[in-house]
């Protein structure tokens, strides 16, 4: 154990103390007791089925910004207030934590795709929502510790009053019974017949020259019974993945299990992982693996993965020092709970003349949402799409004080507003694709969502 630190330059007050295991085996449950109905975050991350990865951070009090569409004023945030990582506090202490929405992507100054419509979600997401956090705690399960965090200098009595309530927890929580969701129906918000004319106006564009690919969404609507949190645990249950999240945040909650990493820097190193091809998991082991050859051997996959896999190392080589780019784990299979997908890994060492918020907008959004060349993939997507993506396929994720970020792309991704809750799922669209299958693939992606919600989705 160690003392409480105190520092006279604003550094936070905290405390290291041991972890006990229900903390480490539910994180939820500190943030359910902590922060309840306030506004706050939880960050996992999960190495597969029933193992929480080495982190966990929750979060909650403190600043809480929202942004229309000001994109320059975004940015001048996220620069501002930069401390010296604490190692012990790693790997996150201060910053701000929260959610960009994909139509920032439309709110670049002085930039061609400025001039796209302004076009909002069923739920009106505005341009991002940050929390910056006065109280964290990070769960260390490597060292089985718990991290407690007042951002502000000399608040012992608050860390101890923290310890405290964490100490109360598991008498509390623990016992609750947990709530039988009753099934729902709900439905996509797109007709079937539409999605697929969709498609094909896309094929149009590529025979024409426009893009090589494009990523096509379509958003479901319903009504739900259940409680957020209930529907955060089930999803992460559901769909074990590297990125784990529920935020409550304006007045949103937001629920996701992502498997694809938007940016991430740290140390000075940038890291990008794009996904492109997917195929449903097989129903016995010996499927699953003739389907995992099948996608590793189709040309069309390989094609798809490696024009985006270029596409990222473009994003990253514009703020990387030259010559650093490399590739990493080229053309991997991850394996999800309903999905399959084909994986990359491209890092770069930052440039002296930027910061980790250029490396972030650099990346942003990525090419494995919209598609290549990125700037037109952008502009089809904005006429063909009947309404805004919101946070779909924006990002979520931290902004250290320390200069490091650590932020996934916002897919597999649930936004509720009280008892109404949105997802959206979409699709990769080649030349040679076929409509009928890629408006499956959307269903297949939005399972364990769908599941995680108690809904049936009605298909039109």
């Amino acid at each position: 154990m160690y003392p409480v630190q105190e520092s006279q330059w604003d550094l936070p007050a905290y405390r290291i103390i041991a972890a006990q295991d229900h903390w480490l085996q539910d994180p939820s449950l500190i943030f359910e007791q902590l922060v309840g109905s306030g506004t706050g975050f939880l960050l996992e991350s999960s190495e597969g089925p029933q193992k929480l990865a080495r982190y966990t951070i929750i979060g909650w009090d403190g600043e809480e910004y929202i942004f229309a569409d000001d994109r320059e004023e975004l940015s001048k945030l996220l620069k501002k207030n930069k401390f010296p990582l604490l190692k012990e506090l790693e790997p996150f202490y201060n910053g701000f934590v929260g959610c960009i929405s994909f139509d920032m992507a439309y709110r670049e100054k002085e930039h061609r795709l400025n001039e796209c419509g302004r076009k909002k979600d069923i739920f009106q997401f505005p341009g991002a929502i940050l929390l910056r956090p006065r109280n964290v705690i990070i769960l260390d399960r490597q060292e089985k510790q718990c991290k407690v965090i007042v951002n502000s200098p000399g608040l012992n009595r608050e860390v101890e009053e923290i310890i405290k309530q964490l100490k109360q927890i598991q008498a509390v929580a623990l016992s609750k019974d947990k709530q039988n969701p009753t099934i729902q129906p709900a439905k996509a918000l797109y007709a079937k017949a539409d999605f697929l004319n969709m498609v094909e106006k896309a094929k149009d564009y590529i025979s024409a020259g426009d893009i090589f690919q494009v990523v096509l969404s379509q958003p479901f609507y319903g009504l739900t019974t259940r409680q957020p949190l209930d529907v955060y645990r089930d999803l992460r249950n559901f769909n074990p993945s590297p990125y784990h999240y529920y935020l409550q945040m304006g007045d949103y909650q937001i629920i996701g299990s992502s498997p694809e990493m938007l940016v991430r820097v740290k140390d000075g190193w940038i890291e990008t992982r794009p996904i492109a091809g997917t195929r449903p998991r097989g129903r016995t082991d010996v499927e699953d693996s003739k389907i995992a050859a099948e996608l590793l051997g189709d040309e069309k996959e390989r094609a798809e993965h490696l024009m985006l896999v270029d596409l990222g190392r473009n994003d990253i080589g514009k703020v990387a020092r030259s010559g650093t780019v490399r590739l990493k784990d080229f053309y991997k299979i991850e394996k999800y709970s309903h999905v399959m997908h084909l994986v990359s890994s491209v890092h770069g060492e930052l440039g002296d003349e930027y910061d980790s918020v250029d490396a972030f907008w650099s990346c942003f959004p990525a090419g494995t949402v919209s598609g290549a060349p990125k700037v037109r993939a952008l502009e089809i997507i904005n006429e063909l799409e009947a309404d805004g993506r919101g946070l779909y396929a924006g990002a979520i994720g931290y902004f250290s004080s320390a200069g490091d970020i650590d932020t996934c792309i916002a897919i597999r991704t649930i936004v509720m507003q009280k008892n109404q809750a949105q997802v959206r799922v979409g699709a990769g669209i080649v030349a040679d694709s076929d409509p009928e299958r890629e408006y499956w693939e959307t269903i297949h992606k939005g399972n364990a969502m769908f599941k995680a919600l108690g809904w049936e989705v009605k298909i039109e």
